[in-house]
This record gives C-alpha cells, structure tokens and sequence, in this order.
C-alpha cells in the first residue's frame, strides 16, 4: 500500500448534507479539519470547506476536483490545471446522507492527478464500471460495494468491529483478495474522511490503523503504521513501513 493509496483511505468515506440537529452540529464543529496533505516529494493536496462541508480538492500541479450538493445528490467532478473537466461522479444518497449508488461519466481530459474520494478498498481494486452500489450497517458503516452486472461483477465486502473496519474480501473473476487491519484502540482517528467534511461514505474508523495484511494469491503482504502528534492529539505525520523495508510518510495540516 503505498501513500497515494493510504491518501485514498482518508479521503473515502462522506459529506454532512443537513444542517439541522444542533447535538450533530456541535459535534461536527468540534472535529479538527484537515487543510493540506504533504507527501515525502513535497507534492500536496489542499482541501477547501463550506462550513463542515468539502468542496474542492487541490493536488500540487493545479489540477482539481469539485464536490456539489444537493438534498438527494453529491457530484464530483474533476478538473485539469487549464479547467478542462475530466471525469464527473454522481452519488446518489439515502434519508441519512450515505451514498447508496454512484455513475461516473467520461470527461474530455483523461489522467487527472486530482485525487478519488472513493473509499480505499473500493479506488486500489476496482474494475472498470461506470456504476457502483453501496450497502451499510444499522450503525452506518459501510459493508459492502458491488461494482458492474451480474455478468461482470466485482463485490468488496466489509468487516466491522469495534467501530472500525477490520478487514474486507475484494471477490472478482473467481478470485477473491483479503485485508485484514488492527487497530490502536486507545488512539482516536483524526486523519479519516469526517475530518476532511466527508460523510456520505458512512462512517469513519473510530482509531487508527496499526497494521494492515493484505493477500493475494496467498502471499500477505504487511504494512505497518506509526504516528507522530501535536500537543492536541492530532495526527501530524504518519509512516507507513510495507514489509519491513519499503517506508512511506505524509504530513498533516489543520484548519
């Protein structure tokens, strides 16, 4: 797992569309929202809010992704520098917010660096499929997103324990692939998608990720994490060291 990939892991998971409730509101208002990512060659994303919303992603070289709301619908859409629109994604949401459906339309510009909102497991194996479906727990995490036709279908399921997702099987072709995580469970998790105005997706691991095991074709694969914070607790670097010798690092900033 590399670090754009773990970029996609924080950056996957939903927006807070209604402002009511003022117990949701003050909760909302109390997370610390990340500002800007920083990766070991410098390169960086920025994201902007409208209140506890994201509505725009930045990567280092210009290029861009938008994020529009309405009651029923999230649309993002991708930019390049010279604001030729890529690829557009529209989720469709359910009464709580989450995104039970997405299509994704083909843009002019192709290989934008602008970065997915998609959920990690679903953006590292997923087929290509303008269409996806999205399922969730009674407690709001998802479980599940099913890619393509029943001719052609790639299913991820997850699994949830402790309020965080422990691991997932990715099925396609015949073949499936695994991931297992533990977790820091006296660490509170403050670089996951709630703390970038993202909700929609469901909800965001409770802690932080220790380790991560994935398996393909029976050979696991390890990742180790480790964290760096400041005086409130917040996530300011993480590293993440893939089989004892491949280190990749990000750095934090917030609002």
């Amino acid at each position: 797992m590399n670090t754009k990939i773990f970029l996609l892991a924080v950056l996957a998971f939903s927006i807070t569309l209604f402002s009511c409730k003022k117990d949701s509101d003050t909760t909302e208002a109390a997370k610390p929202f990340i500002q800007k990512t920083t990766l070991e060659d410098q390169s960086y994303i920025l994201y902007q809010y409208d209140g506890t919303r994201l509505v725009k992603i930045t990567s280092t070289d210009g290029s861009y992704t938008t994020l529009d709301y309405s009651a029923t619908t999230v649309t993002a859409k991708e930019y390049s520098v010279d604001n030729v629109q890529g690829n557009s994604q529209m989720f469709t949401l359910n009464s709580q917010g989450y995104a039970i459906s997405s299509v994704t339309t083909p843009g002019k510009k192709k290989n934008l660096s602008s970065k997915s909102i998609l959920p990690i497991a679903i953006a590292q194996f997923a087929i290509l499929s303008p269409t996806i479906s999205y399922e969730y727990n009674s407690d709001g995490y998802m479980t599940k997103a099913i890619y393509g036709d029943a001719g052609n279908q790639e299913v991820i399921t997850y699994t949830i324990s402790n309020g965080n997702h422990v691991g997932y099987a990715d099925a396609a072709g015949g073949q499936t692939s695994t991931s297992t995580s533990e977790f820091y469970l006296d660490k509170t998790n403050t670089v996951g998608s709630e703390n970038m105005g993202i909700t929609f997706f469901g909800k965001q691991d409770k802690n932080l990720i220790q380790s991560v095991t994935d398996t393909y074709s029976g050979s696991p694969v390890m990742h180790s994490y480790s964290y760096q914070y400041d005086t409130q607790n917040r996530v300011v670097s993480t590293t993440i060291t893939t089989s004892g010798f491949n280190t990749t690092s990000t750095a934090y900033s917030y609002k």
